[in-house]
C-alpha cells in the first residue's frame, strides 16, 4: 500500500521556486517540467518504499535530495 507524502511548506515553497526560477531564467517551462517530473518520480519511489531517503529527528519523518535541489 503507497504512502501519503506531506511536503512540509517550507519544502513546498522551495519546490515552486525553483521551478518559478528556471522558469524564468529560460523563457520556458521546458527544464521546469524536466525538474517537475524527477521529482513526482521520486515521490512515487518513496511512496512504494517508505524507508527512501534520511531519517530524521521527527517521528515518521525523512527527507530526500532530488539531483541539485
Amino acid at each position: 500500500m503507497a504512502k501519503q507524502i506531506v511536503w512540509s511548506d517550507k519544502a513546498s515553497n522551495e519546490r515552486l521556486n525553483i521551478l518559478e526560477y528556471w522558469l524564468e531564467k529560460t523563457g520556458n517551462n521546458k527544464y521546469s517540467r524536466k525538474i517537475d517530473i524527477k521529482l513526482r518520480e521520486t515521490i512515487r519511489n518513496i511512496q512504494d518504499n517508505n524507508y527512501l531517503g534520511k531519517q530524521t529527528d521527527h517521528k515518521n519523518t525523512r527527507v530526500t535530495v532530488v539531483g541539485h535541489y
